[in-house]
């Protein structure tokens, strides 16, 4: 987000400030006094002298190095009164900076690799983020990690996390945990059962190489009421990204992933104020977690490569849910009235299903055959379906042989077909087998192939 302020105003704030912030670069020895200076912003561009001028400037509250070339930031024990600093472009944290004591905010944007043991006497640190270069390694977060006792948020998606996080009862903010296959001392799951003021986002890769179902119920996801996004990776092996498709899911040489897949999965329970779940790479065949119905709250879900899915959760139960992708479930042969959530002792009273839904996407269900509506069943005239859907998207779905239904009393902007050569020809316009069931429907998008790219 942008915003623009009146020249008045601009040129008022920097003459109030003219004497305390700074922005120089490394080129030019400047000749003025920082004595008084509290917040510096310094562009190094070359391998010259670290300006000495500026160590003057030891009531300093803010650094922000620019560093050009990646060049060694050299000492920063003068700066002991510093609150927040940035380091752009860095290779390695320098050691003084275990003297910045009142140090609060340490940004880091780079390709530091392994974060030296010296952050861990940071003991007043409450905010760290390391923004990596797209394609680099993850970054190895030292093993005193849970000495940041007064750390609030630790920001970034690409930690290797060591045993101690547990210890950060402080923490708001934690992106991303990952589970590894290859660290058998790494930090377990458990570890965030004291975790209880996680807040916001949170996701957790790697969940196919759990081998103890009991970490995850020691996790007590449930007790992190703040949290309202959730993501969950079932991707065994190095999991090195939230959409790392290059790389097939690894194969589980005992043959008991699906099985224990559906266990992980069983013993996660969110907590029930959740607004947004995404779960990808699951190898269950069924999808149905005893706390998956106390989620009343959710309006986004995301099913991603579950490829041994055979059956769809009963997601139309959700009374809030506005947006629903449905993606790379490639054994999915049939979505029935499972997955409207309508049940065969439903009494004949007016039922709405999915009465909030906005967005539905079907993409890449390879296997997808059939598309049940609710025709025949004899409380049909008792049934609302997607009375607010706006946009259906059905991609990729080959073997798809009709649409159902109740697509005809449904108010939608827009349809968009591709990929799908039966459907395309059912629902060409006047002759289309399936052409009265869209005829209503202002915009009809019908492509040849899909726009979506198809994953492993």
């Amino acid at each position: 987000m942008r915003y623009k302020m009146h020249d008045i105003v601009h040129d008022f704030a920097q003459s109030i400030t003219k004497n305390e912030c700074f922005i120089i670069n490394s080129d030019i020895e400047s000749k003025l006094d920082f004595n008084s200076a509290r917040h510096l912003g310094l562009e190094i561009r070359n391998v010259s002298q670290f300006p000495l001028s500026i160590d003057s400037a030891k009531n300093l509250r803010t650094l922000i190095i620019f560093n050009q070339l990646g060049y060694d930031i050299p000492n920063l024990q003068n700066f002991r009164l510093l609150r927040v600093l940035t380091l752009i472009n860095t290779m390695e944290l320098p050691h003084t900076v275990e003297n910045l004591i009142h140090l609060r905010y340490l940004n880091l944007f780079g390709g530091i690799e392994v974060l030296s043991e010296t952050i861990c006497n940071l003991c007043n640190l409450q905010y760290l983020k390391i923004t990596k270069d797209f394609g680099s390694v993850s970054t190895k977060l030292p093993q005193g990690i849970g000495k940041l006792i007064n750390l609030r948020h630790l920001i970034g998606e690409d930690f290797l996390i060591p045993r101690g996080i547990g210890r950060l009862i402080s923490l708001r903010t934690l992106k991303c945990f990952s589970i590894s296959d290859e660290d058998s001392e790494g930090c377990k799951l458990g570890e965030l059962k004291n975790l209880n003021h996680l807040q916001g986002s949170f996701g957790i890769r790697g969940l196919g190489n759990v081998v103890d179902v009991s970490e995850v119920e020691n996790a007590q996801l449930k007790k992190k009421i703040q949290l309202r996004e959730m993501i969950l990776s079932f991707k065994k092996g190095k999991d090195r990204g939230w959409w790392d498709d290059p790389v097939p899911n690894a194969v589980d040489p005992n043959g008991r992933r699906m099985e224990r897949d559906v266990l992980v999965l069983n013993a996660l329970e969110p907590p029930q104020d959740l607004e947004q779940l995404d779960i990808r790479w699951y190898q269950g065949t069924t999808m149905c977690p005893n706390w998956l119905m106390s989620l009343t709250k959710l309006k986004l879900v995301s099913i991603f490569s579950a490829t041994k899915l055979m059956s769809l959760p009963p997601l139309g139960k959700f009374p809030f849910l506005e947006s629903l992708t449905i993606r790379n479930v490639c054994s999915l042969k049939q979505v029935g009235v499972e997955f409207l959530g309508i049940e065969s002792e439903n009494k004949k009273e007016d039922i709405k299903i999915f009465p909030n839904l906005k967005y539905l996407r079907f993409v890449w269900l390879e296997e997808l055959e059939e598309w049940i509506g609710i025709g025949g069943k004899e409380d049909a005239d008792c049934i609302t379906v997607m009375p607010r859907l706006q946009r259906l998207e059905i991609h990729g779905c080959g073997k798809l042989k009709s649409l159902p239904d109740f697509l005809r009393t449904i108010p939608l902007n827009k349809l968009e077909i591709a990929g799908c050569p039966i459907i395309k020809e059912r629902c060409q316009r006047e002759t289309g087998e399936d052409w009265r069931t869209i005829s209503h429907i202002p915009i009809i998008d019908l492509q040849e192939h899909s726009y979506y790219l198809r994953s492993r």
